[in-house]
């Protein structure tokens, strides 16, 4: 006589979650586990980590270093991630002539291909990425602003 096409069905199912590793090879299935309600699986922590990774690429790339390309890859970088941006750095930002900018009362940043600079209005200074000769205080406190602004929404970024 034939197994019923559910069980060959539920057999298969186990035999390939053993395989791939969801179920270990010496655990047992009860009923119990099989008709438990699923609570289904929380996406907010595979979010905020593939969130932590655009926005800590960003940052590394503010402190990149003689780079010709720095420019070309902060823009790259900022694409994905300019609106949420906005409102994580609590900005209003656009986009004119292929220039990003975001601004707020405290700072200024204009992002293109060929330039990436932030203007702190506290300080009244600038500082402009792979200009030689500068005061790094500009940049550090804008990445003290950024890392502060990212853990507010829970996104760790390792200095």
């Amino acid at each position: 006589m034939m197994p019923p096409r559910a069980k060959s069905y539920v057999d298969l199912v186990e035999r390939i979650m053993r395989m791939v590793g969801i179920i270990k090879n010496n655990e047992v299935i009860t009923p119990e586990s099989l008709i438990s309600p699923f609570t289904g699986y929380n996406y907010t922590k595979h979010q905020i980590k593939s969130k932590e990774v655009k926005y800590q690429t960003l940052y590394d790339l503010f402190k990149l270093k003689n780079d010709e390309d720095v420019y070309i890859k902060v823009e790259h970088a900022i694409k994905e991630i300019f609106y949420e941006l906005q409102k994580i750095l609590s900005m209003i930002g656009g986009i004119s002539h292929g220039i990003r900018y975001l601004h707020n009362s405290k700072w200024d940043v204009n992002i293109s291909s060929f330039s990436v600079g932030v203007f702190s209005k506290d300080i009244g200074m600038g500082y402009g990425l792979n200009e030689p000769n500068q005061d790094n205080k500009v940049l550090e406190s804008f990445l003290q602003y950024y890392r502060e602004c990212c853990e507010k929404v829970g996104m760790e970024i390792k200095p």
